[in-house]
């Protein structure tokens, strides 16, 4: 058992680390954001309205369809990893097995969308 002082101790080790993991986070979730703002500012300028118009529908598709080749695999193999991790390497691939076939139907699920809507703007 811990006595008070090693108590205080762990718990003032963990609340820094804590409190430096968190900043470095929110620091580097401000200057992603900032550069996203920026490179927008840069595109909308530098395409022109019409060219940034199909920029941004593309982009938009990719960012909607992308989430489905996650589908919470980082989360689910990051706690099935935590608890048992002598199985990591079997985790790991059968992870990126399913993203990899995930990411195929995604892509096709692209080109069908660029298929169609190319033929209806003819």
């Amino acid at each position: 058992m811990l006595d008070a002082e090693e108590s205080v101790g762990l718990l003032r080790e963990f609340y820094s680390r804590f409190a430096k993991n968190s900043v470095i986070y929110f620091v580097s979730q401000v200057i992603g954001k900032g550069l996203f703002f920026l490179i927008t500012v840069y595109l909308a300028r530098a395409l022109g309205a019409q060219d940034y118009g199909k920029f941004a529908f593309a982009f938009g598709l990719v960012t909607l369809l992308s989430v489905s080749s996650k589908f919470g695999l980082d989360l689910l193999t990051s706690r099935d990893v935590g608890e048992r991790p002598e199985l990591s390497s079997k985790y790991f691939h059968a992870s990126l097995t399913l993203r990899l076939a995930l990411a195929l139907v995604f892509i096709a699920i692209i080109f069908i969308v660029i298929h169609y809507s190319v033929n209806r703007l003819k």
